[in-house]
C-alpha cells in the first residue's frame, strides 16, 4: 500500500471506531407510568430503573407524569435525566426525605422537573465528587432546602423557581444565575469547604435574600425584596464583588457588610445600608 495512503486509512478506521464508541455510551433510556414510552424502547415504570440501568454518557427522559420516589444517583456520574418534553415538566414527589440524591456522581444533569419533597431536600448534593452538576429550569418545592450542596465544586443552578425553601451550603466556582425565588433565598457558608469563587447573578428574590460568607465571589444584578431579614448580607466575607444589585423593603438592611474586608460594593439601588456596604 502507498505510504501517503495508509496515514488516511488509518484515520478513518479511528474514526470510526470511535463513532462507534460514542454511539454505544449514549443510550437514551425513557421513563413513562402511564403507558409504554410510545414505543420507545429501552422504556421502565420508574425513574430509578432507567437510573440504574444506565451508564456514564446516557440519557433519561422522562415522560409527564408524577413519580412517587427518591431518584438516586450513587456513583453514577455523566448521566443527563430530564424530561421527554421540556414544556411538559414530570413531577418528582419524594413520599419521604429527599427528592433527588447526588452522590460521588460528577456532571449529572436535571433537567425541567417539578421537585416535590415535603419532608426533605429538593436535591441534596453532597460531596466534592459530585462536581460539574446542573440543575436547571425546575421548579423547587421542598420542607427542608431546594437545593443543597456539600462541596460540590463547578455547578450551574439555572432558571429554576424555587418555592419557599432555596440554595444552601458550600457551593464554590459555582454558577447561579437567573432563578426566581419566592418565600426563598441564598445561603452561601464555609461548611466543608469555603464558598469562594461563585458567581450569583440575574436571579428575582421576592421573601427571600442573599447571604455570604466566603471570598472571590460576585453577587450581581440580583433584585431583592420583602425579605424578612436582611437584603444582602455579607458576613466574614473578604474580596468580594457586589454590583449592578437592587435591593429594597427588606426587613433589615438593604445591603449589609459586616467583619470582612477589602469587598467592592459598587452601583447598587438601596433603601438602607449597614457596617461597610457602600453603594
Amino acid at each position: 500500500m502507498n505510504r501517503s495512503v495508509l496515514p488516511a486509512v488509518v484515520l478513518v478506521f479511528l474514526g470510526a471506531l470511535l463513532w462507534q464508541q460514542r454511539a454505544v455510551a449514549q443510550t437514551v433510556h425513557y421513563v413513562d407510568n402511564i403507558r409504554t414510552c410510545d414505543g420507545l424502547t429501552p422504556c421502565y415504570t420508574t425513574i430509578m430503573d432507567a437510573v440504574n440501568a444506565a451508564a456514564g454518557g446516557d440519557f433519561i427522559e422522562v415522560f409527564a407524569s408524577v413519580y412517587h420516589e427518591t431518584v438516586t444517583f450513587s456513583s453514577k456520574g455523566n448521566i443527563v435525566l430530564k424530561a421527554h418534553v421540556p414544556a411538559l415538566k414530570p413531577v418528582i414527589a419524594a413520599p419521604s426525605g429527599n427528592a433527588i440524591e447526588i452522590t460521588a456522581s460528577p456532571t449529572v444533569q436535571v433537567l425541567n422537573f417539578v421537585i416535590e419533597a415535603p419532608n426533605g431536600r429538593g436535591v441534596s448534593i453532597g460531596g466534592p465528587a459530585s462536581s460539574g452538576y446542573v440543575i436547571q429550569g425546575n421548579r423547587i418545592k421542598a420542607g427542608g432546602d431546594g437545593i443543597a450542596s456539600l462541596g460540590a465544586p463547578g455547578g450551574t443552578v439555572r432558571d429554576n423557581a424555587f418555592l419557599g425553601r432555596g440554595i444552601s451550603g458550600d457551593l464554590n466556582s459555582s454558577l447561579i444565575e437567573g432563578n426566581t425565588f419566592i418565600d426563598a433565598g441564598i445561603s452561601l457558608f464555609e461548611g466543608g469547604e469555603r464558598a469562594d469563587d461563585n458567581v450569583v447573578r440575574r436571579n428575582v428574590l421576592r421573601g427571600g435574600g442573599i447571604s455570604l460568607t466566603g471570598a472571590g465571589n460576585t453577587i450581581k444584578s440580583n433584585f431583592v425584596s420583602g425579605a424578612g431579614r436582611t437584603g444582602i448580607n455579607l458576613l466574614h466575607a473578604f474580596s468580594n464583588v457586589i454590583r449592578n444589585n437592587t435591593s429594597i423593603e427588606n426587613g433589615g438592611c438593604d445591603i449589609n457588610d459586616t467583619l470582612g474586608g477589602g469587598n467592592t460594593w459598587k452601583n447598587n439601588r438601596f433603601g438602607t445600608k449597614c457596617g461597610d456596604a457602600t453603594e
